[in-house]
């Protein structure tokens, strides 16, 4: 049971790190190829505050990730990351007001039952 609470956690703390890169990034601004200051512009974005925070998190999930695959089969660990797309586009919608169509709900339920369906076999 503690595996599969140790997943769960690596998931939120990757979900938590995506959420506060994009926060960052938005206020780093968009980035361009055509933009000859590229190394201004990651300099810019690794002092961010919220993009360091979003590292750290992502930083730390791929190490509860080591633990957890350490203890899981990877067959049944790996899909469930998926979880992460479904919680990082809900989250989007509301902290970033981002739209989500039918299509991609369509998406997320098909994911979930596919965790779903994964988990079964445990």
């Amino acid at each position: 049971m503690l595996s599969i609470w140790l997943l769960i956690f690596a998931i939120f703390s990757a979900t938590i790190g995506q959420i506060f890169l994009k926060k960052g990034m938005i206020s780093v601004g968009v980035f361009s190829f055509e933009n000859v200051m590229v190394l201004a512009y990651f300099l810019k974005a690794f002092t961010n505050g919220f993009v360091l925070i979003g590292l750290f998190f992502y930083f730390f999930s791929a190490l509860i990730w080591l633990i957890v695959i350490s203890r899981l089969p990877l067959s049944l660990a790996y899909p469930c990351v998926a979880l992460g797309y479904v919680l990082v586009a809900i989250l989007s919608k509301y902290m970033f007001n981002e739209t989500i169509t039918f299509v991609r709900w369509a998406g997320i339920i098909i994911i979930c039952l596919g965790v779903f369906l994964i988990s079964r076999t445990a």
